[in-house]
């Protein structure tokens, strides 16, 4: 009865150990996660810039289109 209480109680303690290294790689690559998504955010934001800037530049050269068409049609 004793034997079967301090192998039950070991093998408690070996399965919080367990428990705690899970918990402890689970921490890390959580960690690891959210480097990896603030990383990507800030390549959206760089995008989303470039694409803003696209946009504008596009809009800039269909008002010159439509000024150098309106001198041709004149």
């Amino acid at each position: 009865r004793e034997d079967s209480i301090t192998a039950t109680g070991q093998n408690l303690g070996n399965l919080q150990i367990l428990q705690q290294q899970k918990i402890e790689e689970l921490t890390l690559y959580t960690i690891e996660q959210y480097k990896t998504i603030n990383s990507l955010n800030k390549i959206i934001e760089i995008q989303n810039n470039n694409i803003k800037a696209l946009h504008d530049q596009v809009a800039r050269q269909q008002k010159s289109i439509e000024i150098i068409e309106n001198k041709i049609n004149k």
